[in-house]
Order: structure tokens, then sequence, then C-alpha cells
């Protein structure tokens, strides 16, 4: 049997706020400053987005103009799983960061997965990767 192994992530939980749609960080014992305090889901009109496989976006927002983070949404296998990435500048140098969203309690509840500077170029491996990550961290609750 094959071990996966996974990279190091950060796992931050958010809850939507019925009233202003946006999804609100839950505290955390060691905050994680490269996702906001809000997330907000919206459709992407951005065909170049669509072509990837998005119809949905989700972004931070506005600080300086700027949004403080976007992300397409793109449907993984695993019912609720989206796969999307982040990018900043380093050194002159883009640096991408793979980022998986669990969407549960119809919704309510938002998980996000941060891979800093962590990500797979090739797309078919990297939904691969995401697939598998989904499947093993995906719990079914009876109750």
């Amino acid at each position: 049997m094959n071990a996966t192994v996974t990279p190091t992530h950060h796992r931050t939980e958010f809850v939507q706020d019925i009233e202003t749609g946006w999804y609100i960080r839950q505290p955390q014992r060691i905050a994680f400053g490269k996702i906001p305090e809000r997330l907000k889901v919206e459709r992407t009109l951005e065909t170049r987005i669509q072509a990837n496989g998005a119809r949905e976006v989700i972004t931070g927002p506005f600080r300086e103009k700027r949004r403080t983070f976007f992300s397409g949404l793109i449907p993984l296998h695993v019912p609720g799983w989206f796969i999307g990435n982040d990018y900043e500048q380093r050194g002159g140098q883009k640096r991408n960061s793979l980022v998986l969203f669990r969407f549960s309690d119809t919704d309510r509840l938002l998980t996000v997965f941060y891979f800093t500077g962590w990500y797979i170029d090739n797309r078919e491996k990297r939904a691969q990767y995401a697939n598998e990550f989904a499947r093993m961290n995906s719990v079914t609750r009876s109750n």
C-alpha cells in the first residue's frame, strides 16, 4: 500500500453570516495571515476564469483598492470540495500556493486548506492530488 504524503498546510474555519453572505473566520490559537477575516463566494463573469473550470470565485474584501484574496473555485469529484490557488510576488517572482476549499452543512461552513508555497504545475496531477486529499479528509457523519 502506498502512503500519501501531505505537504504542510494551514486549516482555517469560517462560518457564513447569513445576512451579509460573507464567511467569517473563526478564532484560532495561531492566526494565519494569508487568509483574510472575511471571504465571499461570487459568480465569475471573466471568461478566462470560466475557461479554467471555475464558475465561481472566492474573494476577500478590498484594501487599498486591491482584493485581499482572490481564487477561482473549481469543483472536485468529492461533493462540496473545490480547488483554487493564491499567489504572491516574492523577490519579483510569482509564487503559487495550492488552496482547497470544503463547504459543508449546506454551505454554511467553510474550511480552507492553504498549502503555502506548494503547488503542482501540472493541472491533471494537481487535480488528482486535490481529489485524493478531499477523499482522505471527508468526514461522513451519521447522526
